[in-house]
């Protein structure tokens, strides 16, 4: 499972067995002009969280095994100066999500890592 959060005081530099990777992602805390929600959910059977900008994908309480946590942050469901995309990608092998705004990382999709699209835009670092 991967990780993501604004708020250090969840995990500081590593905890309860993650371990920090990057700070190279910027999602908003508060809410700006034309920014969303991005909700994070948790699905104990897979041990895998997973973030959408869209309520409608699993609802407000979730489905499929998915319970929403909470608003992660916000950030923008268009690009547009300063803005990257953030990746979405999913690997059924291991049940992960992977997100990035680095597409050189996994570019379309490699060593079992599908590209489901864009989540959402960030500002970056």
């Amino acid at each position: 499972d991967h990780f993501y959060t604004n708020n250090w005081k969840e995990l500081g530099p590593g905890r309860h067995g993650w371990r920090l990777e990057s700070r190279n992602m910027r999602i908003l805390d508060q809410q700006a002009p034309g920014s969303v929600k991005l909700y994070r959910y948790w699905n104990a059977g897979i041990k895998d969280h997973f973030y959408v900008a869209n309520l409608r994908e699993l609802g407000p309480h979730g489905k499929h095994g998915w319970r929403m946590e909470g608003i992660a942050g916000y950030c923008w469901p268009k690009g547009g100066h300063g803005r990257r995309p953030l990746y979405r990608y999913w690997n059924a092998a291991i049940k992960d999500h992977f997100y990035t705004t680095n597409w050189g990382e996994l570019r379309g999709g490699r060593a079992g890592w599908r590209l489901e699209g864009v989540a959402c835009y960030l500002g970056c670092r």
